[in-house]
């Protein structure tokens, strides 16, 4: 789990919890870094630098969660899907366990569909009791997305090096100076980047319409487009 994730570890719970009234549910979805290399490498040669087609592609896989009957809220990027239940989707035992398990199979079953390889997806479940609490994770899962971006840049480079044949140590990237030596050496400006492949996007349901957001505001304001009663 992501350190943005691990102050929230009080609020998760498992198969057997008995759903709280007036609390929330949260699943976050994230694909497996060793799955994402092994696809990124396998498209190196047939790609644009940091094949930006596949992170459009989990960001579609993610936001597509939007339109399951339930949904409230998502915010998809290239690093995870962060799905918002509405208000009494869950309220017997298991029933959390069954809607993420759902969740995981709806989304690896997407992200195939459009890369043509199977990508391992694991998910976790949070009830939290309060709106405001909701709109804390989506804070706190956007700043981690936007503090991740020159990993991630720099992971998609030396995941198509080793694709291309070339040598890529992935303990290059763990500092901010590996990193930019990666993607300096590949040309890459993480600032030139679109909004959507360093922050992603969100999207907002109602009862007959699904309401995309590409231009995110930063991390606080992310949470104010939940609406209270959803």
């Amino acid at each position: 789990m992501s350190d943005a994730w691990q102050s929230f570890h009080a609020f998760q719970v498992y198969a057997d919890h008995v759903p709280t009234d007036g609390f929330r549910i949260v699943i976050r979805l994230a694909p497996d870094v060793q799955s994402m290399a092994a696809c990124i490498s396998e498209r190196a040669n047939n790609a644009s630098p940091l094949d930006p087609e596949f992170t459009q592609s989990i960001i579609r896989a993610g936001i597509s969660l939007a339109q399951v009957d339930g949904v409230s809220f998502v915010y998809a990027s290239g690093q995870e899907a962060v799905v918002v239940l509405s208000r009494g989707a869950v309220s017997m035992v298991g029933q959390s366990l069954l809607v993420h398990d759902f969740m995981v199979s709806r989304f690896a079953a997407r992200l195939a569909r459009l890369t043509g390889r199977e990508i391992a997806v694991s998910g976790s479940i949070f009830e939290v009791p309060s709106t405001a609490v909701v709109r804390k994770a989506l804070a706190a899962s956007m700043a981690s997305v936007q503090a991740s971006a020159g990993w991630r840049a720099a992971f998609y480079v030396g995941s198509q090096v080793l694709g291309r044949g070339g040598k890529f140590d992935p303990q290059t990237i763990q500092t901010v100076a590996g990193q930019q030596t990666v993607l300096g050496a590949a040309q890459v400006d993480i600032e030139a980047l679109p909004g959507w492949w360093k922050v992603g996007v969100a999207a907002r349901s109602t009862d007959d319409s699904v309401e995309l957001f590409d231009n995110l505001p930063g991390p606080e304001a992310l949470g104010q487009l939940l609406p209270d009663a959803a």
